[in-house]
């Protein structure tokens, strides 16, 4: 009966016997049987008896309980015994020597010598093997009860490689392996110029990036990108087979994107190489919202920003379309293509009855009837009413022109308007009623910032704070955007380009030591951005140094003379 070593074992043997026999347990050692003893009962070893059977349990079995078991039953009529043979299995175990270090340097013509201790019951069998094959014919393999040893004599370049030995018994299996070469190779990256120089790829498609390395010992490589080291998951594959490794990136997207860094590495050193993949795409929607800088009866000026993400490539040109609310069951119609200004005229508006409304006052514009009756139209009369009230008539006498202001209306009121053409002959049938129209105020772009101040700084950042407009145009402020302008230069430039900043305060990054700004910021509603502030340096709490000059400049030198400032203002307050 042989188990492996920490099983729990169970010897059963069954029992017959009037009047029912005394059983006892004995043990001797392997080989020899005559040198039975009792078998004593404790924790470890234990036996249970019952009315046909009795068995022997022995708990997590270990080598000391392999051996001869003995199984006595005897009563008055005579006495019989049945043994057993238990083999406890020991899993094999290699002990590394100094000279099986992982990797082994060694020189031509000296000798190679490789040897491991190795345990294991019963005793395992060795194999030893070179890059996964036999060994050559001049390596001596030598075998002991207690180990094993691989020696080459004079041994020359081409024994270089990677050499594993293996132990095998019915318990286990188990292998190391040691890597010799014979002088250090600092590793190289051999990759398509292509990579190098940047791919382009359409979203959806499969990246791959292939390379060679080569050095002495075989190069390790390590694929990161965006400071993230890659992993074999999702749709992404990293396959490294001896000298070569490439990644797959199945179904790319927008975001695979950017900069790949393969770095391989031996114990001579490392090499690092850039290949470069933008992945191109559909460009994103436009970025609101869409600000109306001009409305007529006859057209609109509208403008937006451009998309966060052109797709990879450069944007061709915007499509407007526009398409009447009050006619849902019309297509969009194309107002203009083919441009990549960021600004179009909207025309042939279909001119409404109301326009121009204020908190107070509406201007009722109308065209003249299609007949006039046979005499010619002396005037025309305008009547009022807030929603499903009475009519008022809004002049005392006609009015020769085709378009009127409504005035004395009151904030946040509905109203309806119509009008009557009149000639000679009498006054016409009211025109259909128009939509009904809220008077509201204005909406226009807010007012500028209030209050900008420079809160702290460094040599490379600039903190502002600033107080929100104290008008908003009628509309609630979306967010703010800040300005920046150097010296040498007449372009202002945003800083933040994706997102309005939300909070009345903004760190601008990125300035330069020694370079003098202009900064400035805008307010932001529905209907577009508001005039700019510029950053005022004329502040109490400022140092005095800064309060000579309109603009600010970032030193190091100058924070210096910052601290010793304040350090003689405090220690002047301390006297």
């Amino acid at each position: 009966m042989e188990v492996e070593q920490g099983t729990d074992i169970k010897i059963v043997a069954k029992i017959k016997g009037c009047p029912f026999p005394t059983l006892t347990w004995q043990k001797a050692p392997p080989y020899r049987k005559d040198e039975k003893t009792d078998v004593e009962y404790d924790e470890h070893i234990n036996k249970l008896v019952t009315d046909n059977t009795c068995a022997l349990l022995i708990k997590q079995g270990k080598r000391a309980d392999t051996g001869i078991y003995t199984i006595t039953a005897s009563n008055s009529l005579g006495k019989a015994s049945k043994e057993i043979r238990l083999n406890v299995l020991e899993p094999p175990e290699l002990l590394l020597d100094a000279n099986m270090a992982r990797e082994h340097l060694a020189m031509v013509g000296t000798d190679i010598i490789l040897s491991a201790g190795i345990k294991g019951v019963p005793f395992p069998k060795v194999t030893w093997k070179k890059n996964n094959e036999e060994v050559p014919p001049r390596a001596n393999v030598e075998v002991t009860g207690v180990g094993s040893k691989l020696q080459i004599h004079n041994c020359l370049r081409s024994d270089c490689g990677d050499y594993t030995i293996s132990v095998e018994n019915s318990a286990e299996t188990i292998s190391l392996n040691v890597f010799i070469f014979f002088h250090l190779v600092a590793p190289t990256i051999e990759v398509d110029v292509k990579l190098i120089e940047g791919i382009v790829v359409k979203a959806g498609s499969t990246i791959k990036l292939p390379a060679i390395m080569k050095g002495i010992p075989v190069p390790n490589p390590k694929w990161v990108t965006d400071g993230k080291e890659i992993k074999s998951e999702g749709n992404v594959l990293i396959k490294t087979d001896h000298y070569s490794t490439t990644v797959t990136i199945k179904d790319c997207k927008r975001q695979d994107t950017g900069e790949y860094l393969l770095t391989v590495s031996n114990p001579a050193g490392s090499k690092t190489v850039a290949l470069h993949v933008t992945v191109i795409d559909v460009p994103g929607a436009p970025t609101g919202p869409v600000n109306m800088l001009e409305v007529t009866p006859d057209f609109m000026v509208i403008n937006w920003r451009p998309p966060k993400d052109d797709g990879g490539t450069p944007l061709m040109n915007y499509i407007v379309e526009k398409k009447d609310t009050k006619k849902p069951w019309e297509p969009w119609a194309v107002v203009s293509s083919g441009s990549i200004n960021t600004k179009a005229k909207v025309s042939y508006l279909e001119k409404g009855l109301a326009q121009d409304i204020t908190e107070t006052a509406v201007t009722i514009q109308w065209e003249a009837p299609l007949s006039d009756g046979g005499s010619p139209i002396i005037g025309y009369i305008i009547e009022r009413r807030e929603m499903t009230g009475k009519w008022i008539r809004l002049n005392k006498t006609p009015v020769l022109d085709t378009r009127y202001r409504a005035s004395g209306l009151f904030e946040g009121n509905t109203y309806e308007f119509r009008v009557f053409a009149e000639n000679i002959a009498g006054i016409s049938e009211p025109s259909p009623v128009s939509d009904p129209v809220k008077t509201t105020r204005p909406i226009t772009c807010p007012g500028p910032p209030v209050n900008v101040k420079l809160k702290d700084w460094s040599k490379s950042y600039a903190d502002l704070v600033w107080t929100k407009p104290s008008r908003d145009g009628g509309s609630p402020i979306l967010g703010y955007i800040v300005e920046c302008q150097k010296s040498s230069s007449k372009q202002w430039d945003r800083i933040n380009k994706d997102e309005l900043i939300k909070p009345c305060a903004y760190r601008v990054p990125g300035l330069i030591e020694g370079m003098e700004y202009k900064i400035r910021v805008r307010a932001c509603n529905k209907i577009g951005e508001g005039e700019p502030k510029e950053l005022n340096c004329f502040d109490d709490g400022l140092p005095a140094y800064i309060e000579t000059i309109a603009y600010f400049v970032i030193c190091t030198m100058v924070g210096i003379i910052i601290i010793i400032l304040y350090l003689i203002t405090l220690n002047f307050l301390f006297l």
